[in-house]
């Protein structure tokens, strides 16, 4: 999803491309959120997920986005979702009006760091994932949901 808005932003994908990334992205997020509801219901996995998935789409709808209004709420809410991560992302070159396209070395530059660190997430919740033991028959076997709560908070950064 995210190479997909790279090369819409460049110009090198068709609209309706971009769209269909758009519905795959929605259907296949749900369905692991819902996974990790099944599979890690005493932790905070799946609500991470659904945080960080939507948190992706906003990323990939800014591509599209026409009106600075909507740009400026979606940036805002990308921004507020890092508040607390160090960046060196300049938030205002991704709103400046006059510099909005990859042709804009300034702009490309936040773009892509941005996307780095929105990969960079998406990597920790993997890596969070493969550290938490399955649901298991044997309540014994499970982790306490605090332990694993504590381990996952601090995945946006």
């Amino acid at each position: 999803m995210l190479a997909t808005a790279e090369l819409y932003n460049s110009g090198g994908r068709e609209h309706q491309e971009y769209i269909d990334t758009n519905q795959g992205w929605q259907i296949k997020s749900s369905v692991i959120g819902s996974n990790l509801r099944v599979y890690y219901p005493n932790t905070y996995l799946g609500e991470e997920w659904d945080t960080y998935a939507n948190l992706a789409l906003e990323f990939y709808l800014l591509a599209a986005q026409d009106s600075m209004e909507v740009k400026n709420g979606t940036v805002g809410l990308i921004q507020e979702y890092y508040s607390a991560c160090p960046n060196n992302i300049d938030w205002n070159e991704l709103l400046d009006p006059n510099n909005l396209g990859f042709s804009d070395r300034e702009f490309f530059h936040n773009w892509i760091l941005l996307k780095n660190l929105i990969t960079s997430t998406k990597n920790k919740i993997a890596q969070a994932i493969l550290e938490t033991p399955i649901l298991t028959q044997n309540p014994l076997w499970q982790t306490n949901a605090y332990e694993i709560r504590d381990s996952v908070i601090k995945l946006r950064c």
